[in-house]
């Protein structure tokens, strides 16, 4: 039996604790905020469960419900039969954001790039299986292309623009000539039987649930760890002025605070790989209505498309997409912004651009939202551009024993690859014991 620290209590460093606690391992969780769940927590407000970054889970996330099941939350995953409109002007193309198939129903996609969807499709179930969430598996198909030449070669130029980039508009806010096609590539073997789910008590639910398992220290920022390769390490918290010890260690940070901890403790090329991890902010803003003004809107979500820019990439009407995230009558708006519109935009430009989109996408009412608040992650989503899987790959087999990493940039942001990393660290470090 060991005693292992772990920085970071979302759900990366959440399952990593976890599990080594089910190893008979002492496990001691430091989280520098005030709550546990990272870019998963969940605020409640006024009757309203508000997810202040991630939204679903996906049928893929095999590990996430895995985790559920264990701790007796499978039940609280309800389906979210995403209806979804793609608004280009005054047009407007109907399709089921859970059902990837149902892109071969736009009108706006060409015949001919439906049959190279198609195409693509079968190639892609003939090809070795891949986990579309383990970086490895992302690695071993990351050819330095990126995602934008790759879908208008391979399926055309009408699907690119109404089928790869909104998806990857919600998911990565970020324009697809960004990032490696891997991701796409592999995500296409699951789109037969695909579907969305999200927990009714919020997406918080998974880091809550395992915390309250956990010894767990919040508002405790590490701000400097020694690790002594054969002799322990030890982690100091200036702002409580408390030191913990340990035989093991497991930094479950974003890359670039792993990197400022680790620096002086690990191989200088690892801190400049971990360093130069590309980062953007993720933003969106949050409206509550104690009564909803748009009571016979059907959609869950409306998804702006066409060339031009589009500073805000979709509106979700939480009331459908989680009914019991809001009180009965009630209706929650949620505004996911591209990360190009929120360089030098304050907070309340922010709100003005969501209230002008939701005017455009819903119609404009007389009626004033109870709550409206902005949510900001400075780190909020890694960037895979091409090459960036390989990267993480070769950091992650370079590091002394007793020392692992783990966090969503090894592979697709997201639980599930939080959820990997972390399982992957926690079997990396009881290894050594």
């Amino acid at each position: 039996m060991a005693k292992i620290l772990v920085i970071g209590a979302g759900p990366a460093g959440c399952t990593a604790a976890y599990r080594l606690q089910q190893r008979g391992h002492i496990v001691q969780v430091l989280e520098a905020a005030t709550v546990p769940g990272g870019r998963t927590y969940t605020l409640e407000k006024d009757g309203f469960l508000i997810d202040t970054a991630a939204i679903f889970t996906m049928s893929t996330y095999h590990r996430t419900w895995a985790l559920l099941r264990e701790l007796a939350l499978e039940s609280r995953l309800q389906p979210w039969h995403a209806h979804t409109q793609l608004v280009e002007g005054d047009r407007r193309f109907s399709l089921r954001y859970d059902q990837p198939l149902s892109n071969l129903l736009l009108p706006c996609v060409s015949l001919a790039d439906k049959f190279k969807i198609i195409k693509a499709g079968i190639a892609a179930l003939l090809e070795p299986s891949l986990n579309a969430f383990n970086g490895d598996d992302l690695a071993s198909i990351d050819n330095g292309e990126n995602l934008e030449d790759w879908a208008r070669c391979t399926l055309g130029n009408t699907a690119y623009e109404y089928v790869v980039k909104p998806n990857h508009d919600m998911l990565y806010a970020l324009p697809p000539c960004l990032l490696s096609p891997a991701f796409q590539r592999a995500t296409m073997q699951a789109a037969w039987g695909f579907s969305l789910a999200v927990p009714s008590s919020g997406m918080g639910t998974l880091c809550r649930a395992l915390s309250e398992q956990l010894d767990l220290y919040v508002n405790h920022p590490v701000t400097q760890i020694e690790y002594r390769r054969h002799q322990g390490v030890s982690v100091h918290c200036a702002g409580q002025n408390a030191d913990f010890q340990g035989d093991a260690l497991i930094v479950a940070t974003d890359a670039h605070s792993a990197a400022t901890l680790l620096q002086g403790q690990v191989d200088d090329s690892l801190i400049d790989t971990l360093s130069q991890t590309p980062y953007i902010e993720y933003a969106q803003t949050t409206m509550t209505y104690t009564q909803d003004p748009w009571p016979d809107e059907t959609n869950s979500m409306l998804v702006p498309v066409g060339k031009n820019f589009h500073p805000v990439n979709a509106l979700v009407l939480h009331s459908k997409r989680n009914p019991a995230s809001v009180p009965k009558g009630a209706q929650s708006l949620g505004f996911y912004y591209n990360s190009q519109a929120l360089t030098g935009s304050s907070d309340a430009e922010l709100i003005d651009l969501a209230r002008r989109y939701r005017d455009r996408l819903l119609g404009a009412v007389a009626v004033a939202p109870d709550f409206e608040q902005v949510f900001r992650y400075k780190r909020g989503l890694t960037v895979p551009a091409p090459g960036h899987y390989r990267n993480m790959t070769t950091v992650s087999s370079r590091l002394p024993p007793r020392l692992a990493l783990a966090g969503d940039y090894f592979a697709h942001a997201g639980i599930e690859a939080a959820v990997i990393a972390g399982e992957r660290a926690a079997n990396e470090v009881a290894k050594c014991f």
